[in-house]
């Protein structure tokens, strides 16, 4: 944990405002977030952060480098790796790595591409691009551990007006396997050929965004089976900015699974932005999200955040925001986290 703590700092002190172009046509660039987090409830919440009443320094610990090289007027390609929170710095996950080959308005592109499922699906590990410190776990940590797929996906746009931009994305995904926690468990997660669209409407500082994904998907454990269902996930999202405040708001369902949103308001100002942020989850249980914090902007690439939460949940074993299963004794069905966090680009 030090040794991941000096590293990211040296990143922030040294590397921050570096710029990495390492000939005309290819570029370095990448990303990370460090946190002091704190809950005060002894089972840990949050999958994959595990935060509980002890400080934790890198409980969002993420650094993800981005490798892009335009070889021709049409044709280019884009490799992305992160250290996810969850993952060890020596077994990062490969995020994406395509080609893609445009000819006027229509893009393909071929290879790991990101799942295009939310509005901030292109910078998910982003914690700068977005208002709050991490992005809304209601509707973005509910696809258990799908972040990506191999595939082809074609990309046309069309221009509606001077102001209007549409994006018609329909896209094939070979199968997969992923390998997701559950209440300190691990699970398999195994799809098949998949097929997904997704919609997007530009309007002047609008964006209205739809998604789309069917295959057949089996949860496994120690390779038996344990389901098969058909999934079927439909995702729709919305996001205004007007004068200097941002409003974004989300939403996630699988039919008989789930169905999670969230809303979010931000106000940008070229220091101190404070952000609120309220969000629900519906899967067997019905369990609730309060979010309050503002974010210090360092410099256009650093952003520093403090921000708290209050999770609520029903008094269940296994009631969704806390990671352990909690049998016997009280359970806790609420919680406080607090967090300080500072996020980077370069």
């Amino acid at each position: 944990m030090k040794k991941s703590m000096i590293f990211l700092l040296f990143f922030v002190c040294f590397n921050a405002f570096a710029q990495y172009n390492l000939s005309e046509s290819v570029r370095l660039s990448g990303f990370g977030t460090l946190s002091i987090s704190r809950s005060d409830t002894a089972v840990p919440v949050l999958t994959y952060r595990d935060i509980k009443n002890e400080t934790c320094y890198d409980c969002d610990t993420t650094l993800g480098l981005q490798g892009d090289w335009l070889i021709s007027d049409t044709l280019r390609s884009s490799v992305q790796v992160v250290k996810r929170p969850q993952d060890h710095f020596s077994d990062p996950e490969l995020e994406w790595a395509y080609l893609a080959y445009t000819k006027g308005d229509l893009t393909t592109k071929v290879g790991r591409q990101r799942l295009p499922f939310f509005l901030s699906s292109e910078y998910y590990y982003v914690s700068a691009a977005y208002p709050w410190a991490r992005a809304p776990h209601n509707v973005y940590d509910n696809v258990q551990g799908m972040t990506h797929y191999d595939g082809v996906a074609l990309e046309q746009q069309f221009w509606l007006s001077d102001q209007t931009q549409v994006k018609i994305s329909p896209y094939l995904a070979t199968e997969d396997k992923n390998d997701f926690e559950l209440y300190g468990q691990e699970f398999g997660f195994e799809t098949t050929t998949g097929k997904g669209l997704t919609i997007d409407l530009y309007k002047d500082e609008n964006q209205l965004h739809f998604s789309y994904f069917s295959a057949t998907a089996d949860n496994t454990r120690n390779g038996h089976l344990l389901v098969r269902r058909k999934l079927n996930l439909v995702s729709l999202g919305f996001k205004t900015i007007y004068d200097n405040f941002s409003l974004s708001v989300e939403g996630l369902y699988q039919k008989n699974l789930l169905s999670n949103w969230y809303i979010g308001l931000a106000q940008e100002q070229e220091e101190f932005s404070p952000y609120i942020q309220y969000g629900e989850g519906h899967e067997n249980y019905k369990n609730r999200s309060y979010l309050a914090g503002v974010r210090y902007n360092v410099s256009p690439k650093v952003k520093l955040n403090l921000e708290w939460e209050y999770i609520r949940a029903p008094k269940t074993p296994a009631n969704g925001f806390f990671s352990d299963v909690q049998l016997g004794g009280a359970i806790d069905g609420d919680s406080n986290i607090v967090s300080l966090s500072l996020s980077f680009l370069f």
